[in-house]
């Protein structure tokens, strides 16, 4: 059932991308659907979490890394060929969708393969408070964003490498202040 949400997230996905839904606009704002884009990389993630945590599915982890390859394959398939809607995060477009999926899927079982099958762990100490503190490092970004002296260190605007570089370096930027904050006993909590 959550493979076929899945699929219809990513279908109701292409087909908004595409100008099929703009029928939608007229219907009162509680019809309207949902963001399908953002809802299908969510329901990736969870069913990679089951997957790969539970043993149910897959009780090896030689079966839970056949059965993510096979899923990223799949993601990564079903991308390329809808990049003729092209491929951008801003639009939320399938193929981006897709993309992230497929690597995200790969990330995690390689991180389940080392942290848990392998046991090593250490290596990750530096982003503990992040794990300790989600809300303000899911937050602090958002400050950037709104503060126009803080805008420019943003990526925002960027592409290729420098891009990327600039994302790495403001990610990293977010990092040191998350651990600073968390020094100082600094939690952002509900």
């Amino acid at each position: 059932m959550l493979v076929s949400g899945l699929g219809v997230f990513v279908a109701i996905n292409a087909l908004s991308v595409a100008g099929r839904l703009g029928w939608v606009g007229s219907l009162p704002s509680y019809l309207k659907p949902f963001e399908a884009g953002l809802s299908s990389l969510t329901m990736a993630g969870l069913l990679a979490s089951l997957l790969i945590v539970s043993d149910e599915i897959a009780p090896t982890f030689r079966l839970k890394a056949r059965w993510a390859l096979i899923g990223a394959a799949i993601f990564f398939a079903a991308g390329y060929l809808l990049q003729p809607l092209g491929i951008s995060k801003i639009r939320d477009t399938p193929t981006w969708c897709l993309y992230c999926m497929a690597a995200n899927t790969l990330v995690a079982l390689l991180l389940y393969w080392i942290a848990d099958v392998r046991g090593r762990t250490k290596w990750a100490g530096f982003a503990k408070p992040v794990g300790t503190n989600p809300l303000l490092s899911y937050f602090l970004p958002y400050v950037a964003y709104f503060s126009p002296s803080l805008f420019r260190l943003t990526a925002d605007g960027t592409s290729g490498w420098q891009g990327a570089a600039r994302s790495a370096l403001f990610a990293g930027g977010i990092l040191v202040l998350v651990i600073l904050f968390d020094r100082s006993k600094i939690k952002l909590r509900l």
